[in-house]
């Protein structure tokens, strides 16, 4: 899982704390943890693009092979409306990257890993980490905001019809 803050940010220039964390569990015990600590400036000094914002990564604590990225503002999936991409965008993109990179990380270590929501592609650069990702890696959505055709909330609606009380998947039959 990861989290990440915005420390700073002036219109062109963002600075966000990002810290993920992949913690291992054997037997409902927990064995160990690994956390990956940085700090990521954004700013729109391509003078040659102004619509191009620029990434710089400082690791604080362990290190992964998050590369420095551009990103240009007018991207669909970083716009709101008609304006430009909120460069805070960029530090969700930085946590969700540095997620999937140390999920790929421990992949070997582990017999699953599970990731905190999907792993579905929203944002500029995900699709090539993605398709890296080992068949150990699966992603667990905690909320849903699928709708029905008759705009009932989907989940809501499977519960009403299937069996009542707790159930589950058993993976090994998947």
């Amino acid at each position: 899982d990861g989290g990440n803050a915005e420390l700073f940010n002036s219109g062109d220039t963002c600075l966000q704390f990002v810290q993920v964390v992949a913690v291992f569990f054997q037997n409902n015990k927990r064995l160990n943890k690994e956390k990956k600590v940085s700090f990521f400036l954004l700013s729109r000094i391509n003078e040659e693009n102004p619509k191009e914002y620029l990434s710089h990564i400082f690791w604080e604590e362990g290190k992964l092979p998050l590369k420095e990225f551009s990103l240009n503002a007018l991207d669909s999936s970083l716009r709101e409306g008609m304006e430009r991409g909120r460069i805070s965008k960029a530090g969700e993109l930085a946590r969700r990257k540095a997620e999937l990179l140390l999920a790929k990380e421990v992949s070997s270590e582990a017999d699953w890993v599970v990731l905190d929501g999907t792993l579905e592609e929203k944002l500029p650069g995900e699709k090539e980490i993605l398709d890296c990702l080992p068949p150990n890696v699966c992603g667990l959505a905690k909320s849903c905001s699928l709708i029905t055709a008759k705009g009932r909330n989907a989940v809501g609606y499977v519960g009403s019809r299937g069996l009542h009380g707790n159930w589950m998947y058993f993976l090994d039959l998947i």
